[in-house]
């Protein structure tokens, strides 16, 4: 009983908007996911409208919504999709079936979804238009910058030592002896640590940019100790000669790939040469050159502002429970800012660890230079 007073508040407040503003008059954010065994799937779809406050007072008899515009955000829809594929013309007929159910017909004038490409075919059956929200656009933005997708390549080189950087990381998943190597290198270098408050490497991942941002934050934060539990050494340097490797090596490697457990048939090759030939540091191959580390510390720094955008933009604000995060005009004022920053030919670099870390202005390697991000935004 009680859901029904509220649908039905709700289908008086819409009506009254649809006879003030006619159609469409809203805006529509949805999304669809699986459950990790992939048995169901679930849709949510919600609805904005912007309210005049005076015609809110009449309806629900509250009157501190007089004089004020408000932010009006139903779930519509909230279910199993039966369906067993998601396609465009499937979540556009099941969008329009729902819309229709609920007396919305026309209603969405916007919809707000992720870039993919069914979500597009769905809201051009449905007749709407579409916008890529903020946080897609810039993870699009981000991955074609760092040489993660798109062919040809926009950033080879940043593409080539993510993929150097992967393999490093990827080494201590592989590795019992390096991952107890790497916390033992930990331990040592301060004797406050407990076990459980070591660090491990963190993997790019294909769906979450920010997975770039957090294996190049770790390599910073651990990358001494990384070296030594790779090579023996502080400075990355393995004493050891490399085995020869099972077969020849194939070739190079191609930067826009996007081989997030970071393994490739040359490196397993020499892999299973160190080990078959005894060696201490079976793994040293993986480690990074101590460039590397030094184009690390920028690409993180040049990833840290889209995080930071990415993280605000999606904030709850405690105590509002709409969840939005920052509005539209500062989110636009933060994109533009960020733009200005990645075309500068000076650019704020992060070094250092815990008390000795630092950000000074510096020229970044031009390879590593994001500045195409700016195009993707504007």
């Amino acid at each position: 009983m009680y859901e029904e007073l509220v649908d039905k508040k709700l289908q008086n407040i819409i009506e009254q908007v649809i006879a003030t503003l006619g159609l469409p008059c809203a805006g529509s954010t949805g999304d669809i996911w699986s459950l990790k065994s992939c048995r169901e799937s679930f849709y949510c779809l919600r609805l904005s409208f912007v309210l005049d406050g005076d015609v809110l007072s009449e309806i629900t008899g509250d009157t501190k919504y007089k004089g004020m515009l408000v932010d009006f955000a139903p779930i519509v829809a909230f279910q199993r999709f039966s369906a067993s594929r998601h396609t465009g013309a499937i979540l556009g007929r099941w969008k329009e079936a729902t819309l229709n159910d609920r007396g919305l017909q026309g209603v969405v004038g916007l919809a707000t979804e992720d870039g993919a490409s069914n979500n597009k075919k769905a809201n051009r059956i449905c007749g709407q238009d579409m916008m890529v929200c903020v946080p897609h656009d810039i993870a699009r933005a981000v991955l074609y910058a760092c040489g993660q997708t798109g062919k040809p390549s926009k950033n080879s080189e940043l593409g080539l030592f993510l993929s150097r950087s992967s393999k490093q990381s990827a080494s201590f998943s592989r590795s019992v002896v390096a991952n107890q190597a790497l916390r033992q290198a930990q331990l040592d270098a301060r004797a406050d640590l407990k076990e459980h408050q070591c660090l491990m490497t963190k993997t790019k991942n294909k769906t979450r940019w920010l997975g770039l941002w957090s294996m190049c934050n770790r390599n910073r934060r651990i990358g001494p100790e990384i070296r030594i539990a790779l090579t023996g050494h502080t400075d990355g340097v393995c004493v050891e000669t490399p085995a020869c490797p099972v077969r020849p090596p194939s070739g190079g490697e191609d930067g826009s790939d996007d081989d997030d457990e970071g393994s490739d048939s040359d490196g397993d090759d020499q892999e299973e040469g160190n080990r078959a030939s005894g060696k201490a540091f079976p793994l040293s191959h993986r480690c990074l050159s101590q460039e590397d580390f030094r184009l690390n510390d920028i690409a993180e720094s040049l990833l840290d502002r889209p995080r930071e955008l990415t993280l605000l933009v999606q904030d709850e604000h405690k105590g509002l429970g709409f969840g939005e995060g920052l509005d539209l005009g500062v989110t636009y004022l933060y994109l533009t800012v960020m733009r200005d920053e990645m075309l500068a030919d000076r650019v704020e670099i992060v070094s250092g660890r815990n008390e000795t870390e630092t950000w000074k202005v510096a020229i970044p390697f031009p390879p590593l230079h994001t500045s195409v991000l700016a195009p993707l935004y504007f």
